[in-house]
């Protein structure tokens, strides 16, 4: 039973993980995803969330690992509408990415570039 109960416990906390920590959980993992030049992610973002970076890494691989090194995907803030079905997630050193609700399932569906310009909700 004790092994039972150790391994629900993590769909539990996926359970009731809330609607801000689901987004920002997906958009660190795009962010990571792109700081590392993985641009495999058709499953859970839309192109134009990472676009910018793709584009430069397809230009210049140099460049974009100079770019990609200063890159910080720490959570700063996440910030949501009032029915939590579209989402902001800030980080520390890198675009902020828009996250909403497609098809029933949280996607990251674009990036705020020059983030600290554009008001949050």
């Amino acid at each position: 039973m004790k092994k039972l109960v150790c391994l629900l416990m993590p769909l539990s906390l996926i359970a009731c993980s809330s609607p801000n920590d689901n987004a920002a959980d997906l958009a660190s993992t795009v962010c990571e995803q792109v700081k590392d030049g993985n641009f495999d992610l058709a499953d859970i973002a839309n192109r134009s969330a990472y676009e910018s970076s793709k584009s430069l890494y397809d230009f210049n691989k140099n460049l974009f690992k100079k770019h990609s090194e200063s890159l910080d995907c720490t959570i700063t803030s996440v910030d949501s509408n009032d029915d939590q079905t579209i989402f902001r997630v800030n980080f520390k050193s890198a675009d902020a990415l828009k996250v909403a609700m497609v098809d029933d399932e949280l996607r990251v569906i674009d990036e705020y570039l020059l983030s600290k310009d554009i008001p949050s909700f």
